[in-house]
């Protein structure tokens, strides 16, 4: 958003954030490219990694978590079996915020805006994940510490905020 206003670009297909590359000839995204940050630090992209990492470790705390059901990994799989010390999950949710960190460095290089709010079902790990984001990113931004650091927060909508918007641009 700039001056309170949501920022679409050009016949309304901009601010597409997530189809901004940070691996080239990463991985395919639905878009056709190939490495698009949300095919890294998507929800999507979370499970994915999950499954891998478990599929790679079988001894996984993450296996008990799902009671032994792949197909029930979400994204707080990995985080939740983190904290119980899970070197897998561990390994997953480090990957996971370097390259969600990754993304938001480039977006403050270019914007640098006054903050940066995440929403989406992941935001609810609260500072587990914001503070490990926001040292990420503080130290990959432009200016590093010569410069203010922009703070990292979860959105108040959490994973309903992109639905609302959807909605609020309807409106509109």
């Amino acid at each position: 958003m700039v001056d309170g206003k949501i920022v679409e670009g050009n016949y309304g297909a901009g601010a597409e954030g997530g189809h901004t590359v940070i691996s080239a000839f990463g991985r395919k995204c639905t878009c056709g490219r190939l490495g698009c940050f949300e095919t890294y630090a998507s929800a999507t992209a979370l499970i994915a990694d999950t499954k891998a990492e478990m599929r790679e470790n079988k001894g996984s705390l993450m296996w008990e978590f799902v009671n032994y059901e792949i197909d029930k990994v979400d994204g707080a799989t990995a985080f939740e079996c983190s904290k119980k010390d899970d070197l897998s999950a561990e390994k997953v949710v480090d990957n996971y915020i370097k390259y969600l960190g990754e993304g938001i460095a480039n977006f403050i290089n270019i914007f640098r805006p006054d903050i940066v709010l995440i929403g989406g079902g992941v935001c609810a790990q609260g500072n587990y994940l914001i503070k490990p984001l926001q040292k990420y990113v503080d130290k990959n931004i432009y200016g590093g510490n010569l410069v203010p650091p922009v703070p990292i927060k979860t959105a108040v909508l959490g994973s309903d905020a992109g639905i609302i918007g959807a909605a609020a641009l309807c409106i509109k």
